[in-house]
Formats: structure tokens, C-alpha cells, sequence
């Protein structure tokens, strides 16, 4: 008679059984899901962002910026570009199931052009660009709304930003 066993811990495993405890057992791993380690990233890096200095400027319109305080809204923008950089550095290195993977790469790639994004806006507020500075604020928005509905759809709830 065949003896066979099966073990879930972490993932699920499939054991292939033969009949001698001899010979080793053949496995195949099905990879876990990402989603809980998603959910943590996003609260570490809201975290992260909670964490910083407050916004410099009281009375900063970023529709009527003006010139002169572009700089600083510049810098402080750039102050925080490594908690971006680690978020996607963290998704990066998961491995998720095949299900998913077009997920996950979805939201890595929203959240590479908001960084990219970001350093567009950075860059003009350092120019002192008005017209750039301000051109980038509805693609900013849209972007947040690519990341959030890629969030939504790999269901890692926490990474949305409404």
C-alpha cells in the first residue's frame, strides 16, 4: 500500500508518494501570496511619509505657486525620494504567484512613473519653473489614480490614496 502525506505551512506543497521511504519525495511549491507583504509596504512607506519634517510653506498654492518658493517645495520633495525608491525596491524583490504577477508588475510600474513623475516636478521647482511646475499637477493626480486602481486590483487595499 501507498503511504502518502501532505504538509501546509507557509505554502501549499503537493507531495508525490511512492510506496519505499527510500527514495525521495518529488514536491512542487505553489508560491504564496504577495498581498500581505504588498499591504505592509504601503504602510511602512505611508509611515515613512508621516514621519517627515512638516510641509515648509503655509501659504504655498501649487495651482499659483510662487517662483521663489519653488525651491523649497523642491527640496522637500526631494527630501523623501528614498521612501519611494525603497517601496518599489520592496516590491521589486517578491516573488508572487503566477495570478499574481501581471498584478503586482502593474503597481511597480504605476509607482515608477509617479516617481518619475515626482522628479519631473522636482526638477522644475528647482528651475523655479512656474508653467512646468504646474503642468505637472494633473498628471501627478492621474498617476495616483493609475496606482490606486492597480492597488485595487492586486487587492492590497492599503496602498490606495483617495
Amino acid at each position: 500500500m501507498t503511504a502518502c502525506a501532505a504538509a501546509l505551512l507557509t505554502s501549499i506543497t503537493f507531495a508525490a508518494c511512492s510506496g519505499s521511504t527510500d527514495e525521495a519525495t518529488p514536491t512542487t511549491t505553489v508560491a504564496r501570496s504577495v498581498i500581505p507583504e504588498v499591504e505592509a509596504a504601503c504602510k511602512a512607506q505611508a509611515t515613512a511619509f508621516d514621519q517627515r519634517e512638516p510641509f515648509p510653506l503655509e501659504d504655498f498654492d501649487p495651482e499659483h505657486p510662487n517662483p521663489e518658493q519653488l525651491p523649497v517645495v523642491g527640496a522637500f520633495f526631494t527630501s523623501s525620494n528614498h521612501i519611494g525608491d525603497s517601496f518599489i525596491e520592496t516590491l521589486v524583490k517578491l516573488s508572487p504567484p503566477t495570478a499574481e504577477k501581471a498584478k503586482l508588475d502593474a503597481l511597480i510600474s504605476a509607482s515608477k512613473a509617479q516617481r518619475q513623475m515626482s522628479r519631473t516636478q522636482e526638477a522644475a521647482a528647482a528651475r523655479k519653473d512656474v508653467e512646468a511646475f504646474v503642468a505637472t499637477l494633473p498628471k501627478v493626480d492621474a498617476l495616483q489614480q493609475d496606482l490606486n486602481a492597480a492597488a485595487k486590483a492586486l487587492g492590497a487595499t492599503s496602498c490606495v490614496q483617495e
